[in-house]
């Protein structure tokens, strides 16, 4: 009987997360506040929904230009779309924000 890997596999999207975030941390071109909002997207890479953007500017304590400012960055260096690829909810953040599928 295989019951060894669903629990891995259930762990992926967290593993992914927690790999993204020691990535971004040591990542010169990742501004604190990217790291932050990163952080404040790997809490839903289980969810069944995409935050509200609200929720995360909120997680993140900062404003909505800040936040903005720092999902372009995380977009634009690619941590935004890998991330999405562990989490379809964040994906279809992604997609309406940047107009981006992962």
């Amino acid at each position: 009987m295989m019951n060894a890997p669903v629990p891995h596999m259930f762990a992926a999207p967290l593993y992914a997360a927690e790999r993204l975030l020691a990535e971004a941390i040591h990542d010169e071109h990742v501004s604190v506040d990217a790291v932050v909002v990163l952080d404040a997207l790997a809490e839903h890479v289980t969810a069944e929904e995409a935050p509200a953007l609200e929720t995360v500017a909120e997680d993140a304590q900062l404003s909505c230009e800040e936040l903005a400012a720092a999902l372009g960055d995380l977009d634009d260096l690619g941590y935004l779309q890998e991330l999405a690829e562990h989490a379809p909810p964040l994906s279809e953040l992604r997609a309406s924000l940047f107009g981006k599928a992962a």
